[in-house]
């Protein structure tokens, strides 16, 4: 059911940047879209696949599974030293596999995060503005 999150792999890459950009990907180019999803692949590699992988004493405990038809969220707990974080993922049955669509840590959906912080990058700076900050931040390896 998973696979490793090494360069995205378990990551529904489109349906994520779709999810995050919501009405502003309808209006951007098709050009846009594509170096807008290998950017925020880039961002969460560079951002979130690190910290989870930095968890590597601590012990990650199951909670439950929710399938509901092609849709699936599955609980977890990362207990850590007098503390517990709960890390959730939402995931999609696609015809050649399972992906993650979305992931919330701590009741925080990553993709409502991004979401929000890209919306107010986009009013001003159109998608241009946006991919050029992206491509900024990458280069900084941020």
């Amino acid at each position: 059911m998973y696979r490793r999150f090494n360069s995205g792999q378990a990551l529904d890459a489109r349906a994520m940047s779709q999810s995050v950009l919501s009405t502003n990907w309808r209006d951007a180019s098709e050009e846009q879209q594509e170096a807008f999803q290998a950017l925020f692949m880039e961002t969460l590699e560079n951002t979130y696949i690190g910290r989870i992988e930095a968890y590597t004493n601590e012990a990650v405990e199951f909670r439950k599974e929710e399938i509901n038809n092609n849709r699936a969220t599955v609980d977890n707990v990362i207990l850590a030293s007098n503390n517990e974080i709960p890390v959730n993922y939402k995931l999609r049955l696609r015809s050649d596999g399972c992906f993650v669509y979305d992931v919330e840590v701590g009741n925080v959906s990553m993709v409502s995060s991004y979401r929000e912080t890209y919306r107010s990058v986009v009013r001003p700076s159109g998608m241009d503005g946006l991919l050029t900050q992206m491509r900024e931040k990458a280069a900084q390896g941020q």
